[in-house]
């Protein structure tokens, strides 16, 4: 990530040691240890946040779709009979992210929450 290798990290240890001493850098070194590790894990849970909302508006696109693919087929059906039905867009599109809303809700999916 930062493109550090063992060298680096070695002096920066050593003059950690000197600075800090002997004494209080084995604590410094687990304190920062538990620091990155802390870091990790909050990274890890915004990760898989972020994926798992965007499989839910990955959801949406294709409900969205397939409910205009539906809109179509009722137009080309009214105009083959000869009505004149319309399907209003928007109740539909609410009606839909209400399902997928019901769907993601229900499926017992823990909502992770960052501390």
């Amino acid at each position: 990530m930062f493109d550090i290798g063992f060298w680096e990290i070695a002096v920066i240890g050593v003059v950690a040691l000197i600075v800090v001493g002997p004494e209080e850098f084995p604590a410094m070194v687990r304190n920062a240890t538990r620091g990155i590790a802390k870091l990790r894990n909050m990274i890890g849970d915004v990760k898989s946040d972020l994926s798992h909302e965007i499989d839910k508006v990955e959801e949406l696109k294709r409900l969205i779709e397939e409910e205009t693919k539906i809109s179509e087929m009722q137009d080309v059906m009214n105009d083959i009979n000869g009505t004149s039905v319309s399907v209003p867009s928007q109740s539909s599109t609410q009606a839909v992210a209400t399902k997928v809303n019901e769907k993601t809700s229900s499926s017992g999916s823990p909502e992770t929450t960052t501390k």
